[in-house]
């Protein structure tokens, strides 16, 4: 009889599940690189690719404003001009502003929640390479000269076939259609990673404030890109078939394309700020090195250490002190407070420098403190006596 087999130890299996995973989602030299689903790799392309069409986009922007410069210029005809006035409109929107947020999200998420890498890294593969092919067909058509003419925003009936003959708006709505696929794919990889592949222990109120904007901007964009891909769908079902979706002499309604735009558009405009405003949120306290102002998860409460507490207020003394006949006050050493926003820490900064008002509340608001085992048996009675839940650490 053949003996029990011996399991290997849990790091010689973690490592083994490693190699594994690296084996199938590494990327490979040469041509193999275009195949690569690692978010890293990932986000650095959307990053380039997005500031590559910023410049183009930018050149568009200066050749606008060398005709407007002068009265009556010859600079661009009037057809050029529409159409380099859309694409950059277009390109500065779709192509630069959505995708740059999209890539820091694409790049930094991952590592800030602790995982490998995406739920399901060949989709973000799938949303990079949707993303290139529509801004690529977006900017050939302006070389090509059949560049989209009706402005970026493509309101109907201008851009419906009786006003609008040739193929240009059918290059907008095939290019852009590619760009809102591909940030909804990401949008839902992102939503998905977040809320299933953090870090154990991770929980969702112990998440860093970066990860609950990027969360919120992806569900934003799960909700306002579907009606512009379904505009974009009609609009081309109408001018490809004849179908009078947008036609308002044969039942259509030309506002239906506008409200359908704008349940995107004003989306938008959060879907950018968002993610800057996750990166100043996430920069700011470190370097002036305080918490940010109303999210202090669990993990940031225990890292608040004072030695004094003081119940009830009326006034503050120069030396920090309470100035209150009804005060109590608890010698706590190196005591770690939970849910400070009804917390006082207030500390006697000649005997402990650094230490200063955090926070002022009401007698009896103190909820709960959590002390080390200790602690003076003396203390736990007083807070206990006066409301306050004792906990030992």
């Amino acid at each position: 009889m053949s003996g029990p087999v011996e399991q290997p130890p849990q790091g010689a299996r973690a490592l083994q599940l490693h190699r594994q995973l690296d084996k199938i989602w590494a990327t490979g030299p040469g041509w193999q690189r275009l195949a690569a689903v690692n978010h890293s790799v990932i986000g650095m392309r959307m990053f380039i690719t997005s500031f590559t069409f910023f410049l183009i986009a930018g050149v568009l922007g200066m050749l606008t404003r060398v005709q407007l410069a002068t009265p009556h210029s010859a600079f661009l005809d009037a057809e050029t001009y529409n159409q380099v006035f859309t694409v950059h409109g277009s390109m500065m929107l779709f192509l630069f502003a959505i995708p740059m947020v999209e890539s820091f999200a694409v790049y930094l998420t991952p590592k800030i929640l602790g995982t490998r890498d995406f739920a399901f890294p060949r989709l973000t593969a799938y949303g990079y390479w949707c993303y290139l092919f529509g801004g690529t067909i977006l900017t050939v058509s302006l070389i090509a000269g059949v560049a989209p003419n009706g402005g970026w925003f493509m309101y109907t009936p201008l851009s419906s076939r009786p006003f609008a003959p040739g193929l240009n708006s059918d290059v907008w709505l095939l290019g852009i259609t590619f760009v809102e696929i591909s940030a909804l794919s990401l949008a839902m990889e992102i939503t998905v990673s977040i809320l299933k592949m953090r870090a154990p222990g991770m929980s969702l109120d112990r998440m860093p404030i970066f990860a609950w904007y990027i969360l919120v901007t992806a569900m934003m964009m799960i909700v306002a890109f579907p009606p512009l891909i379904l505009g974009s769908i009609l609009l081309e079902i109408e001018r490809a078939f004849g179908l009078p979706f947008f036609d308002p002499t044969r039942g259509g309604d030309s506002l239906l394309w506008q409200h359908l735009f704008w349940l995107f558009g004003h989306p938008d405009v959060y879907i950018i700020f968002l993610p800057m405003a996750a990166v100043l949120s996430t920069i700011i306290p470190v370097f002036a090195n305080r918490s940010l102002v109303g999210y202090l998860t669990e993990e940031s409460l225990r890292q608040i250490h004072v030695d004094w507490l003081f119940l009830g207020t009326s006034g503050v003394r120069p030396d920090g002190r309470v100035m209150d006949s009804t005060m109590i006050e608890v010698p706590v050493k190196r005591a770690m407070i939970k849910a400070a926003d009804q917390v006082v820490l207030l500390a006697d900064r000649t005997k402990f420098p650094g230490h200063g008002v955090a926070r002022v509340c009401e007698p009896g608001e103190l909820s709960m403190v959590v002390t080390e085992p200790g602690a003076d048996e003396a203390t736990r009675t007083q807070l206990t006596e006066a409301g306050v839940q004792v906990v030992l650490a």
